[in-house]
């Protein structure tokens, strides 16, 4: 084996693939074989004088996976990626001087007024090409997520895990495509062994001259931030400029993440250090409106939000000590700072997939809220509270004299794209994704650990049998399968309706509309923009219900209630630090 190695080894060194400049601006991959200095190959002829098009398609089309250049870069195996027509190359002016050398720009090579030069290694560098044959990935794929359609998004699994450890990096593989913004500083802290601090200041400044409007860098480096595919389930909006460089400084002045040496960031680190930066913006912009899913964000699955109903103590150990507890993790925490947003003049509203047209349901899963409001003194300032069912369904505002929720009428604020939605049509969607349910769980088996459900406008699956470690994935498929089956229904029909199907942690269901529509009608009640307006969830996975709500606003992605509660912590600095500024 060694000697077979010895000899192929000299075959691979000429081997080797040439980038060429053509005097048109486009780049045509020429690939050597042979001896030193021989011609181009046949494969090479056959595309000669295609561009950029015809050499991209040539290398992907002769090479088996992922093949390393003679520079040491890895090609991508997409048969298709965008050609520099489509997508422009970078301008290397508008990237400091810094951010070229972190991005792996050899300035010491490149001749004088070589701008080509420099373009031609940001443009063919692995990064960009991993980028472009994601993001067209993501656009072939199926999963249509457009709101007249659905909300591809999904319920996180509880737990999860970051990109090293045991049984973590493939958890952490479909994570980071579901958060295009983490996605993106992954790739840099991997393909180009960019730390992570380095990685969010050069995410922040890209962002922010995308925004400014002065340069194009961003649409190269990640073209799903730029322009968000209806069809990408990895789909961020950027509604304003995020600090990623301050959140990732005072994340680490807690955790301490870049004093690790042997163990790289983890998922769920580099998703708080987002989550963080987009809060600090929300404050910067002057929050007005601030939306919470119910279940695994205010409160755990299955539960409310109630102080009193908060767990005791644990048991004195072996060595007669209490077990220390996070304040973050209780209940009464996170009432307090719900309570310090709405006594600031900030709009809370739950935002939940619960559709019933009574006010009692959400009034017992705020109960401690509710509680905590009345408890208030004679004269005190009327808070604005609100709850929203069925993703955007029914709507109910909180009566500080009648001390419970009331709803408000529907021509108060039903959007128009709404009045025009059809009782035939919204029947027959029903009826659709409700016969794909019970196929599906007759096929897995399911069919007597389940219970059907059909409401007004959803209809579901309650799962009643045994929980186990698997039992999510076969929530997920009977998800998936209803989704498709409404689908081609809409299709055929020629319909538009929008709708969401997703995996609550023990049920099913497909809902008539998206919190997209449900964020945006509170936006239109309260007079915020997007950029003013903040939305905390923990289904931002492929069968949840909190995707769509990046169309609305800013998002941010949690675990449960305790991370809810830590990051309110920081958003309230974060506004007391604006209004000494301020005033």
């Amino acid at each position: 084996s060694l000697a077979l190695a010895r000899a192929r080894a000299p075959t691979r060194a000429r081997r080797r693939s040439l980038l060429c400049d053509r005097p048109g601006g486009g780049h045509d991959v020429v690939e050597r074989r042979g001896r030193a200095g021989a011609g181009p190959g046949p494969r090479a002829r056959r595309w000669r004088g295609h561009g950029a098009a015809g050499a991209a398609a040539a290398a992907g089309r002769h090479s088996a996976g992922r093949r390393r250049d003679a520079g040491g870069e890895f090609r991508s195996p997409n048969p298709n990626p965008p050609t520099s027509e489509s997508h422009p190359r970078l301008p290397y002016r508008t990237l400091p001087l810094q951010v070229l050398q972190l991005l792996g720009v050899n300035l010491s090579a490149a001749p004088a007024g070589g701008k080509q030069h420099l373009e031609g290694q940001l443009v063919n560098r692995s990064l960009l090409q991993k980028r472009h044959a994601f993001h067209a990935d993501v656009v072939d794929d199926d999963d249509d997520l457009s709101s007249e359609d659905e909300s591809g998004g999904g319920r996180g699994k509880k737990g999860d895990k970051g990109a090293g450890g045991k049984g973590e990096g493939e958890a952490a593989s479909w994570q980071e495509k579901e958060d295009s913004l983490i996605r993106l500083l992954f790739d840099l802290m991997r393909d180009r062994n960019i730390p992570l601090k380095d990685a969010c200041e050069i995410s922040e400044h890209l962002i922010y001259e995308h925004l400014a409007g002065v340069s194009t860098d961003l649409a190269a480096v990640a073209p799903e931030l730029v322009q968000p595919s209806a069809r990408a389930s990895a789909t961020r909006h950027l509604h304003s400029a995020l600090p990623l460089s301050e959140a990732f400084r005072k994340y680490d002045s807690q955790t301490h993440v870049s004093s690790r040496k042997k163990v790289p960031p983890q998922f769920r680190e580099v998703r708080n250090i987002v989550n963080l930066a987009q809060v600090l913006a929300s404050a910067t912009a002057g929050l007005k409106l601030i939306t919470f899913d119910g279940d695994g964000t205010l409160y755990p699955d299955r539960t409310v939000l109630d102080d009193e109903l908060e767990e005791r103590p644990g048991t004195p150990g072996l060595i007669g000590e209490e077990p220390p507890r996070n304040p973050d993790t209780t209940p009464g925490a996170l009432i307090t700072r719900l309570m310090g947003l709405l006594e600031a003049g900030v709009t809370v509203a739950l935002v939940t997939a619960v559709g019933d047209p009574r006010p009692e349901p959400f009034e017992k899963r705020m109960i401690g809220l509710i509680r905590r409001i009345q408890r208030r003194g004679p004269g005190a300032k009327p808070v604005s509270l609100y709850a929203v069912g069925g993703q955007c369904n029914y709507v109910f505002r909180y009566d500080c004299n009648k001390h419970k929720f009331v709803p408000l009428a529907r021509e108060k604020w039903e959007p128009e794209s709404m009045r025009h939605w059809n009782t035939h049509n919204i029947n027959a969607m029903l009826d659709a994704a409700e016969a794909a349910l019970v196929v599906t769980a007759n096929q897995l088996g399911m069919a007597s650990c389940v219970k059907l459900v059909r409401k007004e406008r959803a209809v579901g699956l309650l799962y009643t049998g045994t929980y186990h470690r698997t039992t999510a994935y076969f929530l997920d498929e009977l998800a998936l399968k209803a989704r498709d089956a409404v689908k081609r229904l809409l299709r055929q029909g020629h319909l538009h309706l929008p709708f969401c199907t997703f995996n609550g942690g023990r049920d099913v269901f497909v809902d008539v509309g998206s919190k997209e529509l449900g964020i945006d009608m509170l936006r239109g009640l309260v007079g915020a923009e997007r950029a003013e307006t903040l939305h905390m969830g923990d289904q931002f996975t492929r069968t949840g219900n909190d995707l769509l709500a990046r169309r609305a606003c800013g998002t941010v992605w949690v675990d449960d209630p305790g991370e809810t509660a830590a990051m309110l912590r920081e958003l309230l600095s974060a506004m007391d630090e604006r209004k000494r500024l301020l005033y």
